[in-house]
């Protein structure tokens, strides 16, 4: 994991390694270059996280971008722009 304006980088993709902290709650990845569901659902196992941000992410500009979001996860709260 490389450090991208101080938060964490990932890219295009969502690491499996944060899998192996399974007491998450919040996760920021503005600013990446996320664009597919499917990489938001890989957070699915993580039970305790709350509140994931994808502001500036290409997955933002999607159609039913929130409902695809939320609806890969357990009850998290996506945090979109304005």
């Amino acid at each position: 994991m490389r450090a991208c304006s101080g938060w964490p980088c990932f890219s295009t993709h969502i690491d499996s390694v944060l899998l192996n902290y399974p007491k998450l709650s919040c996760i920021y990845f503005h600013g990446n270059k996320i664009s597919h569901f499917r990489e938001v659902d890989k957070l699915a196992p993580l039970e305790h996280l709350a509140k994931v941000t994808l502001h500036g992410n290409p997955v933002e500009d999607m159609n039913n971008y929130r409902w695809g979001t939320v609806s890969g996860t357990n009850d998290i709260i996506i945090s979109v722009a304005p």
